[in-house]
């Protein structure tokens, strides 16, 4: 009889660990959909704002202590020459392929977002020429990967498959998310920006 209660009691307590562990999997599970979703509007909308030219409204997703290395102003007025020189730009948001688990450090929380779009960039023959195709090229594979950018010589048009990486900053507990991109040859200014413990945690 002893023996039957103390089997029970183990399989008891089996099933309660197991049901804690599942619960703890769903809320994960739950958690990472709910990001995925938020992020997936933001990223649309930011694009969307890029994209109609609205600089104001999409450099309000970006991260504000990005703009104690450059100007918000500097930045937009960077974005504005390009265009009138002979650039046109559009960004077709296509998903979200990857979201990490929120990491805290001291009072901001931090998520790794991997996503794809694509890229159509036509450049006017004056501006390509004072750039450089090839160098253009060079510089847009090296941001892009080699094979992702696709240019018709004929039309001036350069066709990019991006996978991109962003890492998103909220206050601790918020949804208020702000967001700054991962560029390769760029660490030094991630390292400003973001904690050590992070960029470690993300590979970046």
């Amino acid at each position: 009889m002893k023996s039957t209660i103390l089997f029970l009691l183990a399989t008891l307590f089996i099933v309660s660990c197991g049901s804690n562990v599942t619960t703890d999997v769903k809320e994960k599970e739950k958690s990472k959909e709910e990001l995925t979703e938020h992020f997936t509007k933001d990223l649309k909308s930011f694009l969307s704002y890029m994209n109609e030219e609205d600089w104001d409204s999409a450099f309000d997703y970006i991260y504000p202590k990005l703009f104690n290395i450059v100007s918000k102003e500097q930045m937009i007025g960077a974005v504005e020459q390009a265009f009138q020189s002979g650039m046109e730009m559009k960004v077709s948001f296509i998903e979200i392929d990857d979201v990490s688990a929120k990491t805290t450090h001291e009072k901001e929380d931090f998520c790794k977002i991997q996503y794809k779009s694509t890229i159509t960039m036509t450049i006017s023959q004056d501006m390509l020429e004072i750039m450089g195709a090839d160098q253009f090229i060079q510089s847009l594979e090296a941001a892009y990967g080699i094979g992702a950018v696709n240019y018709n010589e004929d039309k001036g048009m350069f066709v990019i498959d991006a996978l991109r990486i962003i890492v998103a900053i909220a206050d601790k507990g918020t949804m208020k998310w702000k967001y700054i991109e991962y560029n390769p040859g760029q660490e030094q200014i991630l390292t400003t920006l973001l904690p050590s413990e992070v960029i470690k945690e993300f590979d970046l």
